[in-house]
Parts: C-alpha cells; sequence; structure tokens
C-alpha cells in the first residue's frame, strides 16, 4: 500500500529544519527549502521506494535529530538549536574523525542536494531552465 508520504509530520519539520540550514540561500530573493516544502518532495518521492531505504533515511534524521548532546555538548535536539549552533552541529558532524559518521551525513546531504538542485524552482532561479542540458546531435532526434 502506498501513501502519499513516505514519512510523518516530525521527521519532515526534522529534515526541513536541517535543509534550512543546509541551503541557505542567504538572499530573500533567492529559493529556500522552505518555498519549495524540500522535506515534504523528499518524502513524496522516496514513499514508493523500498521500505529498508525509508527506515535508513527516517533512522538517520532522527538520530541526527537526537545527537547534539553528543557532538556538540548541547543538550537539545537539533530543531531547537539556535541557528549558530546548527551550524556548528553541522560542520562537526562533516569534519567527525569517524568515517561512518561522516559517510550517513555525506548521504543525508547528497539525497537532500539531488532534490533541492534538482526542483524546477530551483532550476530557473539559477537560470537552468531553458538550458538544454544535451546537444542535439545530427540525424538524432530530440528526446521528449
Amino acid at each position: 500500500m502506498t501513501h502519499e508520504h513516505a514519512f510523518g509530520p516530525r521527521t519532515r519539520r526534522v529534515l526541513q529544519a536541517f535543509f534550512d540550514r543546509l541551503f541557505d540561500p542567504g538572499d530573500p530573493s533567492k529559493v529556500s527549502p522552505a518555498d519549495i516544502g524540500l522535506a515534504d518532495e523528499l518524502s513524496r518521492s522516496m514513499a514508493d521506494g523500498p521500505a529498508l531505504n525509508r527506515l535508513g533515511f527516517f533512522a538517520m534524521a532522527h538520530g541526527f535529530n537526537v545527537a547534539p548532546p553528543v557532538f556538540i555538548r548541547k543538550l537539545s535536539l537539533y530543531t531547537k538549536l539556535p541557528t549558530e549552533d546548527q551550524d556548528h552541529y553541522i560542520e562537526a558532524l562533516s569534519e567527525h574523525p569517524l568515517r561512518p559518521i561522516r559517510t550517513a551525513f555525506f548521504g543525508l546531504k547528497m539525497v537532500a542536494s539531488v532534490h533541492y538542485w534538482e526542483h524546477p524552482r530551483v532550476l530557473e532561479d539559477i537560470g537552468y531552465a531553458e538550458l538544454e542540458l544535451l546537444p542535439e546531435q545530427d540525424g538524432m532526434e530530440k528526446a521528449s
């Protein structure tokens, strides 16, 4: 049975808070992850995927949310931290000496990056909306 979302509202809130810090454009005129509902988009796209992938991503998201006391010594959930501490936490995970922690965090960032940079509004904002990425070759019709 398929659902509209792979994750519940709580998980989507955690992911949205992470995405907002990760892709903060710094300019209100630019498209932010909150503008496009990036966590909802990711949740919808994973709804039809394998259950094991959803479970792993769910575990990573909640592990990310509860781990600030371990990595930055702040007794708080990630979603409750001030933005400066959220940035410090992201930096601490990115540069952690243990490879499994860096790899899990890198995987979370990569999935988020793919969904963010392929969103039509982001592509339009950075000027790639009308760009033909593959040139036409002689004798080949353009794929539609």
